[in-house]
């Protein structure tokens, strides 16, 4: 008798320790509070841990994926946020985010396809736009890329937005690509307006001039380099040798 009312305890202490245990969403959500402090490795931990009580925790899985891509290990990375992306098929930001990985490992290709997976569930999201036209931009696609560039300034245009400022630096690029040398020093140039401290916009400059071979346009934009003490400026000199 007294050995079944000890087997009672200790089924009901089981159950009330069991009860008592954390589930997959805690563990998820503690695994938040280590990602956004940028303590990746320990949140991938909870995150595994969140997935294995719970294996189709969308947002565990997914935040898994981003905690190995802000580590670097991509790869890992891709297979997370793509088996998220079988649970939700219908979330942009998987994509975009999908994309932006495979832009990582340079498989351009890939990374087109994602984007615009993003896209066909929501067209006016911007930043898929921007990387869309990045990886056409990469993987050899330079006309499409145009396209989506001159969209986005067209579109962005009058907030001044990171976005806006990202599009037309890469505008300018793909113009002096394609040659259209006045177009590029023309992007660049509203760029330096909204950033004139920004010595990236210079030294383009200064390699489109280079390219145009307009030289004292070139020593020009060296002259703002070294005013800047930007190290640019030896790299600009580097490419008159």
């Amino acid at each position: 008798m007294a050995l079944k009312k000890i087997a009672k305890i200790l089924l009901l202490c089981v159950f009330f320790i069991q009860g008592c245990g954390k589930s997959g969403e805690d563990y998820f959500k503690s695994g938040i509070e280590h990602y956004n402090n940028q303590r990746f490795n320990e949140s991938i931990k909870l995150f595994k841990k969140s997935l294995k009580l719970e294996p189709e925790h969308i947002k565990a899985r997914f935040y898994l994926g981003m905690a190995y891509k802000r580590l670097g290990q991509v790869k890992s990375a891709i297979d997370e946020i793509k088996y998220a992306a079988e649970i939700t098929p219908n979330d942009f930001y998987i994509f975009y985010n999908l994309a932006d990985c495979y832009r990582l490992t340079e498989d351009y290709n890939q990374g087109v396809e994602f984007a615009r997976k993003s896209l066909s569930i929501k067209p006016n999201f911007m930043e898929s736009h921007l990387l869309l036209s990045i990886n056409l931009y990469l993987s050899g696609q330079i006309d499409p890329a145009r396209k989506e560039l001159e969209f986005i300034v067209k579109v962005t245009e009058p907030d001044k937005s990171d976005l806006y400022r990202d599009a037309l630096y890469h505008l300018g690029v793909l113009y002096r690509i394609t040659k259209d040398y006045d177009l590029s020093i023309k992007t660049f140039e509203q760029l330096a307006e909204i950033t004139p401290n920004d010595a990236q916009i210079y030294y383009e400059k200064g390699i489109t001039y280079l390219a145009m071979n307009d030289m004292d346009n070139v020593a020009n934009q060296i002259t703002k380099l070294k005013n800047l003490d930007s190290p640019l400026e030896h790299m600009l000199r580097d490419k008159l040798k």
